[in-house]
């Protein structure tokens, strides 16, 4: 399930928190890793037995005295962990992986002793910046969760001795919109017929702008390329222009769709290769009109 789902859910569950101090949230995958507690008091026993130290970790939940950083979805991604100083300490670059957590902050007199030790600034920054969505969710020593809020990428928090947090990162690619036209010839046909508004010699990435490829390879030898991974992708990005400039077909995509495909990035970001070809490759076998 993607965090944008989920998100509303526990945001409903964060009105709950005002009244019953319970926490809402979901299970993201099997393992139960990346759940939001289930209430104050379920988070009450993990800071009894919470483990100290920087780095992996086990539990997504808030404690005392700590940041955490989670990743679901998409790939896995380097953070900037910035500020800390007096008695927290940071872990500066860590790299986190899908449905992972990692302590990168901690004040080393957690927990709560008297007097309370002075909060310290705190700031989360995934590089580069892919965070589609997030949550933060905190807790303080009483054992209270909440609230549970949306979270930007460079978020602050304020941690010490008696505030703890987790930040819940989500990098799920949105589904792309479905397809529309109904016809595509293929890279095979385009090899040996006329073209519209391209011409073979035309460079690959220049009309795509990408840098597949070095050397620089021209539009015609694109479309006669062999093999999978970026050389399918090539081939097809070629013949799915040129479906689209030729009045005559009823292609599936946009010019700006296809240069989204091709590149990754808009509707299409956080797809593989493999995807983003398999779906050109699904609209130029519709079925060839010309």
């Amino acid at each position: 399930m993607k965090l944008n789902q989920t998100l509303a859910a526990t945001l409903i569950a964060a009105a709950a928190i005002v009244t019953a101090q319970c926490g809402g949230g979901d299970a993201k995958g099997s393992s139960g890793l990346l759940s939001l507690p289930s209430s104050a008091s379920s988070v009450a026993s993990d800071l009894a037995v919470g483990t100290r130290a920087l780095g992996l970790t086990v539990s997504a939940e808030p404690e005392v005295g700590k940041v955490k950083v989670c990743k679901s979805g998409g790939s896995s991604g380097t953070f900037i962990v910035a500020g800390g100083g007096g008695t927290v300490t940071i872990l500066p670059n860590p790299t986190v992986g899908i449905d992972q957590c990692y302590v990168v902050a901690e004040d080393s007199e957690a927990p709560l002793v008297a007097p309370a030790s002075t909060p310290t600034a705190v700031t989360v920054t995934e590089s580069p910046a892919t965070l589609l969505n997030g949550v933060t969710l905190q807790v303080n020593s009483a054992g209270s969760v909440g609230p549970i809020e949306a979270s930007t990428n460079g978020a602050t928090v304020l941690v010490n001795d008696f505030h703890g947090y987790t930040f819940r990162f989500d990098n799920d690619a949105p589904d792309p919109p479905p397809p529309t036209g109904t016809e595509g010839c293929t890279p095979g046909y385009w090899k040996n017929h006329a073209w519209v508004g391209y011409a073979p010699g035309d460079d690959f990435d220049t009309t795509f702008g990408v840098d597949f490829f070095n050397p620089n390879i021209t539009l015609g030898a694109a479309v006669n390329l062999g093999g999978g991974g970026v050389a399918a992708l090539a081939r097809h990005a070629v013949a799915a222009i040129l479906n689209v400039a030729n009045p005559d077909v009823d292609y599936t995509y946009t010019l700006d769709q296809v240069m989204a495909i091709v590149q990754g990035t808009g509707d299409y970001s956080g797809l593989s290769v493999e995807a983003r070809k398999n779906l050109l490759v699904t609209a130029n076998e519709l079925g060839c009109p010309l």
